[in-house]
C-alpha cells in the first residue's frame, strides 16, 4: 500500500511539473505529500494536532462541481469570492475525534464543543515574520458526532498581510487538553506554489 502511495504521489509531482494544473484528486494528493510543506502534525500528551493548508480551489470546486462546464468569467468570480487563506485544524486522540475521549464527562465535553465551535478566534493566532496578525474571518467546526477520525475546524484568514518569501506562524493556545501552546510554521512560497485545479476537467 505504501509503495502504491509513493508511486501515485510521484506521478502527481511529474504531472504538475509539466502542466501547472491538476484535477481535484491530484491536488488532494499534492497537499497530502509532506514534502510540499502544506501539512504538519504534532503529538503531545496523547493528543494529535494536524494543521493542513486547504487550497481555495477546493472550495471553488465544491461550488461548481455539478456543472458540465464553467465559463472563464464565472470561474474568476468564484476564485475572487474564495480569495482567502484556509487551514483545517484537526485534533484527535487515539485515532478518533478528540471529543470522544471526553464523552463520559458531560461538562468537559460541552466545554470542548464550545471552544471548537465558538472559541477559535480567541485561541488561534496567525502572524507573518514581521509579527503582523492576519485577521481570522471565520471558523467553522464540523460536527460529525463521533463518526470521523478527528475533530476538524476550518479556519479562514484574510490575505491582506500575506506575502511571498515569508513565513507564517500559527499559535494555538491550550483549550483544556493539557498540551500547552502549539506552534506551527508554514512557508508562504509553499502556499503560493500550490497548483490550481484545471476546471476543464470538472468530471475527473
Amino acid at each position: 500500500m505504501q509503495k502504491q502511495l509513493i508511486y501515485y504521489l510521484t506521478i502527481v509531482v511529474l504531472f504538475i511539473s509539466c502542466t501547472g494544473e491538476v484535477n481535484r484528486e491530484e491536488l488532494l494528493g499534492y497537499v497530502a505529500d509532506t514534502d510540499n510543506g502544506l501539512i504538519q502534525e504534532k503529538l503531545l500528551n496523547g493528543i494529535t494536532y494536524k494543521l493542513t493548508y486547504k487550497p481555495s480551489d477546493l472550495l471553488v470546486w465544491q461550488t461548481v462541481r455539478q456543472k458540465e462546464k464553467i465559463e472563464e468569467q464565472e470561474l474568476q468570480q468564484q476564485r475572487t469570492n474564495f480569495d482567502h487563506l484556509y487551514f483545517t485544524l484537526s485534533v484527535s486522540a487515539g485515532g478518533k475525534e478528540v471529543l470522544n475521549a471526553f464523552g463520559g464527562d458531560k461538562q468537559k465535553f460541552g466545554q470542548l464543543v464550545d471552544q471548537l465551535a465558538f472559541g477559535m478566534q480567541d485561541l488561534v493566532t496567525l502572524t507573518n515574520s514581521a509579527a503582523d496578525t492576519l485577521q481570522m474571518m471565520d471558523a467553522h467546526f464540523a460536527r460529525t458526532y463521533g463518526a470521523a477520525r478527528s475533530s476538524d475546524v476550518l479556519l479562514v484568514f484574510d490575505k491582506g498581510l500575506f506575502h511571498k518569501n515569508d513565513q507564517l506562524k500559527f499559535t494555538i493556545e491550550d483549550f483544556g487538553l493539557r498540551t500547552g501552546r502549539i506552534i506551527f510554521r508554514f512557508e508562504t512560497n509553499d502556499i503560493i506554489n500550490t497548483p490550481n485545479i484545471d476546471f476543464n476537467k470538472l468530471n475527473n
